[in-house]
């Protein structure tokens, strides 16, 4: 008896008996682990830092006569004399400034949204200026004003503002925001105006006042800042503060007698533009992971 062999059904069932042997092979094979998620920057959290930078005064000075000045047939009783030594000027001084702030942000998306104190000092804003040696008085026999010199300083002792900020991030590590909010400062402000060698009233005679007040105004700026590692970045911020108006006298020595003396109205306005490193510190857990 011949025996006929089915070589199509030999190779289909040895196939099948290897499928389980491939799975089970399969099965034993180790499991490449996904790598792991890159990072994302969160501006969520606090932070503490320092700032060095420039500020201008763009302070204004009014200078006026009062007192027995403007008594009925002083000198200075006629208005039109008394605009020729009444005046306002604004002398832009310049000084350095420098200190440290802390804040807390929290982000939402692109939007990151915070608060921030900082405490300030700076060098003495000063302005010297003179007026002579022909004045408003010079057809008179002798000039009202020559000699006069006028010397106003004006020191912030210190500064601090109290802000919100609102900003937006182009990049995950870029922050642009606006900021504003209340401003205090220690105002210090002595003025001295001296005449020598003229007639009338002023011969030989010195004015001068001061006064200390701390200050409230506000604060308003734009910034930005950049995070170049997961804890630390720099800023660059513009702020413009407003302390209002105040004014105090500058009588004559009262030896001289009478009650002549001069006024200072001073409006108090500084621009600061500053740059400062922040070290972030946790606040609501790690940075996001993206996947």
């Amino acid at each position: 008896m011949v025996m006929k062999l089915d070589i199509g059904g030999l190779m289909v069932s040895a196939l099948l008996s290897a499928v389980p042997l491939s799975i089970a092979s399969a099965a034993d094979l180790p499991v490449k682990a996904l790598p792991p998620a890159a990072p994302v920057f969160s501006w969520t959290g606090c932070y503490i830092g320092g700032n060095a930078g420039g500020m201008v005064g763009s302070d204004r000075y009014s200078i006026s006569a009062g007192g027995d000045f403007l008594l009925t047939g002083g000198i200075l009783s006629n208005p039109a004399n008394a605009a020729l030594v009444n005046h306002s000027y604004t002398p832009n001084p310049g000084a350095f400034t420098g200190g440290a702030q802390i804040g807390c942000n929290y982000q939402s998306g692109n939007w990151v949204v915070g608060g921030e104190a900082d405490i300030n000092g700076a060098t003495r804003l000063s302005t010297t200026t003179n007026f002579g040696p022909t004045g408003p008085f010079a057809g008179a026999g002798a000039s009202l004003a020559s000699s006069h010199t006028e010397n106003v300083t004006k020191d912030l002792n210190w500064y601090s503002t109290f802000r919100g900020r609102i900003g937006f991030t182009p990049t995950p590590t870029w922050l642009l925001y606006v900021t504003g909010g209340l401003a205090v400062a220690s105002i210090n402000s002595t003025s001295i105006v001296s005449y020598g060698g003229d007639q009338f009233y002023l011969s030989n005679n010195t004015f001068s006042g001061s006064t200390t007040q701390t200050r409230a105004g506000s604060a308003l700026g734009v910034g930005g800042e950049w995070a170049f590692a997961p804890k630390w970045s720099l800023k660059a911020e513009y702020l413009y503060m407003d302390f209002g108006t105040f004014s105090y006298a500058l009588p004559r020595p009262a030896a001289l007698g009478g009650n002549y003396l001069y006024n200072n109205s001073v409006r108090a306005q500084e621009q600061v533009l500053r740059v400062g490193v922040n070290y972030k510190f946790g606040w609501a857990g790690p940075d996001v992971a993206k996947y």
